[in-house]
């Protein structure tokens, strides 16, 4: 009887944060979300809506700033039957600039799509939501300058085996940017310039962080051709224990990565590749 009570009491409190939120009764949300209660602010409803998608409904809603503010998520999807859509997608496609904008600045993933495949900029587009429309582009537009900018200083960090540097920059962005597997148009990976100097310790920090095994859409060339080219064995090895369908991989000339410890006569590197057992060829992440 006693668990009984409990999932009632908990059905109800769950119940009065998602009207709270609906109804922005920022003063009920405020009296609600104290002391434990602080463990519900990202429950879901059977469509997997969250207090958050709720207050995104309300234009300029004050219950979603607090909730935001006491740690809900800005990115939580909703469930199948909400076609996994975000706060983001909700506050565009009802138009509301002010969440959309308390959102973004809350690290919203700006592309974030929902099982259609749509943004929160398609669905203001379809609805003609042009103040929302301009808000998110010019969002996009400063977020890509951001990632352009820190991107560089962390190509530089990850060529001079400074890991702390790119540390200290991913952790202060958004993951939403995935600074870690960012690749502006003809500029080689972060994985690719720290195999390209045999920076151990950055290297196995990018991995750690889910980079990428990114071939340049040009040269075709590979972390691990690279880091064979240079004689940087231990980088090999590392590589290959966790991308080995890359020892398959041709550049742009048909080379392997056999045949680049074979220019500079770098011998340790092609005995190891000698040895290795050739696994069968798979997807390669190809850079866009």
């Amino acid at each position: 009887m006693e668990k009984m009570y409990g999932i009632v009491l908990h059905l109800c409190f769950f119940r009065l944060l998602h009207q709270a939120a609906l109804w922005d009764n920022a003063e009920l949300l405020e009296d609600l979300l104290n002391g434990e209660e602080l463990d519900y602010v990202n429950s879901c409803d059977s469509w997997g809506r969250s207090p958050v998608h709720a207050a995104a409904t309300t234009e300029a809603s004050q219950c979603l700033v607090i909730l935001l503010q006491t740690g809900a998520s800005a990115n939580i999807a909703c469930g199948p039957r909400g076609e996994a859509r975000t706060p983001l997608h909700i506050a565009a496609e009802h138009g509301h600039v002010a969440n959309v904008q308390t959102l973004i600045e809350a690290g919203a993933d700006l592309l974030a799509k929902d099982s259609l495949g749509l943004t929160a900029l398609d669905l203001a587009d379809k609805a003609d939501h042009t103040e929302c429309m301009a808000v998110l582009r010019d969002a996009f537009d400063r977020q890509e300058q951001d990632k352009q900018k820190h991107f560089y200083h962390l190509l530089d960090a990850s060529a001079a085996g400074d890991p702390n540097t790119i540390k200290n920059i991913c952790a202060s962005e958004s993951p939403s940017l995935n600074l870690v597997n960012f690749v502006p148009n003809g500029s080689s990976s972060l994985l690719f310039k720290a195999s390209e100097h045999g920076q151990r310790e950055v290297v196995k920090f990018l991995i750690e962080k889910g980079a990428a095994a990114v071939i340049h859409p040009v040269t075709k060339y590979s972390p691990l051709y690279i880091a064979a080219y240079n004689g940087k064995k231990e980088i090999v090895e590392i590589l290959l224990k966790k991308f080995p369908e890359l020892i398959n991989v041709q550049t742009v000339e048909k080379w392997l990565p056999l045949h680049a410890a074979c220019f500079n006569a770098h011998s340790g590197v092609l005995e190891f590749l000698l040895k290795y057992k050739y696994p069968e060829v798979r997807g390669i992440f190809m850079a866009q």
